[in-house]
């Protein structure tokens, strides 16, 4: 079963990379995709979905682009066409496979998870820790309306008050307080939407441009300037230790 996942995700990531190379799309593989690049050449070991980020302006071409194909095998999934979407980032699917989304509890079409990169003026102060904090807890609550499964008395409580909200407006405030310094000489770089640790933090933008080329499961991919460095912002100084250990707990658990 494992296997058939990861067969039709690489055909996912073939099929990615071939927009961006028609396109003059930048992209890197991220957060557990890039540990297994590192570590394995492939995919950690259990894992069973893959990780990119783009440059928000490539990003959101990416989702027009491939819109606009009407392709009969992939689709991509994000707010942008999908208001009741339940994350912040979007989703190239395969279509007639199955996926059991263990997050939400749900049956889906296989894909890969394609995150957006926004610019950081400060990695750390007041501004930075509510910005964040903000950003996580709309995160949460999308996530939240999404989910077939029982949660906290609080979580119920949060998501009932906040009901008369609709997704499309949570979006597009999640949309500015990720976006707002975009363009604006900023010296890092986030993933907003992949971020789940409180620890985790943004990377300088030397760190991830320009891209390198490796290898992922014998595919030629895109991977930051400073690997190490960036999944030292992800998972911490321990990165080898960590992820290896614990990135399947800390994915799994992240919303419960």
């Amino acid at each position: 079963m494992l296997t058939q996942i990861r067969e039709e995700q690489l055909a996912i990531l073939r099929y990615f990379i071939q927009i961006c190379e028609d396109n003059g799309l930048t992209y890197y593989l991220d957060g557990g995709t890039l540990a297994g690049s590192q570590l394995y050449k492939g995919y950690l070991p259990l894992d069973d979905d893959i990780d990119i980020s783009m440059p928000r302006s490539d990003y959101e071409t990416l989702i027009k682009v491939v819109s606009l194909e009407h392709d009969s095998t992939f689709i991509v999934e994000s707010f942008r066409n999908n208001y009741s979407c339940h994350v912040t980032f979007a989703k190239i699917k395969k279509r007639n496979t199955s996926y059991w989304e263990v997050t939400t509890k749900r049956m889906t079409e296989n894909f890969i998870d394609i995150f957006p990169l926004d610019q950081v003026k400060r990695r750390e102060g007041l501004k930075w820790i509510l910005r964040v904090a903000f950003i996580q807890n709309l995160k949460g609550l999308l996530f939240l309306r999404q989910i077939n499964k029982d949660i906290r008395f609080s979580k119920k409580m949060m998501l009932y008050s906040t009901y008369f909200i609709p997704s499309l407006v949570i979006h597009k405030i999640l949309y500015y307080l990720m976006t707002y310094q975009n363009g604006k000489d900023a010296r890092f770089v986030a993933n907003f939407p992949g971020m789940v640790r409180s620890e985790e933090r943004a990377s300088k933008y030397e760190d991830y441009f320009p891209q390198i080329k490796t290898t992922f499961c014998e595919i030629q991919v895109n991977v930051p300037y400073n690997s190490k460095q960036i999944l030292i912002d992800i998972y911490g100084d321990q990165v080898q230790q960590y992820v290896q250990v614990k990135h399947f707990e800390v994915k799994r658990n992240s919303f419960i």
